[in-house]
């Protein structure tokens, strides 16, 4: 598939990687809450319990992060081939 070939279209292929870790963590995110408001009762829907907010920012952050250096060292190794 000619628009995933990280040699003529990296800008692309890391964009994807990066979108779909953000996809799956607001997916995982969203899995927690529904969790913890509706199994464990620690919640009550609409509201986040102190800090769930701060935590669940900083997951999804570390998962751009950690996509993009991912897809870069892909990239890079797959050039320098």
């Amino acid at each position: 598939f000619p628009v995933f070939d990280p040699d003529r279209n990296w800008f692309f292929t890391l964009f994807v990687a990066v979108a779909a870790a953000a996809a799956v963590g607001v997916g995982w995110e969203i899995y927690e809450y529904l969790t913890q408001a509706f199994i464990s009762h620690d919640i009550v829907l609409g509201y986040m319990r102190p800090g769930g907010l701060f935590d669940t920012l900083k997951d999804l952050f570390d998962d751009v992060i950690g996509a993009t250096i991912a897809s870069g060292i892909y990239l890079l190794l797959r050039r320098s081939r």
